[in-house]
């Protein structure tokens, strides 16, 4: 569905006249309730997919599937097509434009580490040594990363704790550190570090160079998984995810997992 759909140029090139939000569903329990409440109308059981597009208030559901939009609309071109008439409904003028983005984070370390994984791209770790050097780094990357050559290039996380690191090998010095997943997302390995006093040009281009030579891991979803169980890897989720047994109708069951 993400290739044929979400990553399909025309949709990127519609998506930048929306606020396009990725929700933690079971990574996140303030976000699992709104997903469940807003998304899903209150009723069924939480799952990791869904898809919604809303007003800027986020009061009007424009459009809405419990699955992706692949269930929404016929193929990309349809998509786009939508997402361009919708945005001329929901204007806004030049200057609000101006405003500068904030820093696209994931929720911390692990979790950077492992959507990075899953999908294909560099974490890219910001370590400070306090919050006040966490945030001159987070500035100076929001005014790079929304370019059109870097956008999506990275999945980012931060942090000024070298104790939530446990799970990333290599040097670990204050700066931007390029992360490299393991298979599974459960490891990193720093393969880049980048000052931390980068900024502007300066930092675009060594972002744009770090990109373009990574080789991201390929992966087949059911040998994928086979290897992951033989191995005995997991992920722990702070929501727990419903276990989707198949009953002997084909269908599915939804029973709440054991964690």
């Amino acid at each position: 569905m993400d290739r044929s759909f979400l990553s399909d140029t025309k949709v990127v090139e519609a998506a930048r006249d929306f606020v396009c939000i990725r929700i933690g569903t079971y990574e996140d329990k303030d976000e699992a309730n709104f997903v469940k409440t807003r998304l899903m109308g209150g009723n069924g059981v939480l799952r990791n997919f869904g898809f919604a597009l809303a007003s800027p208030d986020f009061e009007t559901i424009l459009r809405r599937s419990e699955r992706g939009p692949n269930f929404v609309y016929k193929n990309a071109s349809d998509m786009a097509g939508e997402l361009k008439r919708l945005a001329a409904d929901y204007r806004v003028d030049a200057e609000a434009k101006k405003v500068p983005s904030a820093l696209p984070q994931m929720k911390g370390v692990r979790l950077g580490v492992n959507v990075a994984s899953c999908d294909g791209l560099p974490s890219l770790l910001i370590l400070g040594s306090d919050a006040a050097d966490l945030k001159e780094m987070k500035d100076s990357l929001s005014e790079v990363i929304w370019d059109e050559e870097l956008a999506g290039r990275f999945i980012f996380c931060s942090t000024k704790n070298k104790e939530n690191l446990s799970m990333i090998e290599g040097k670990l010095h204050r700066g931007f550190l390029v992360v490299r997943p393991d298979e599974y997302g459960v490891k990193g390995t720093v393969i880049k570090i980048l000052p931390g006093n980068l900024a502007g040009d300066r930092l675009k281009e060594e972002l744009l160079a770090v990109s373009k030579d990574y080789k991201r891991i390929s992966k087949t979803h059911g040998q994928h998984v086979r290897t992951g169980r033989q191995a005995g890897i997991s992920w722990d989720t702070e929501v727990a995810v419903p276990d989707r047994r198949r009953s002997k109708r084909g269908g599915r069951r939804d029973q709440k997992s054991r964690q």
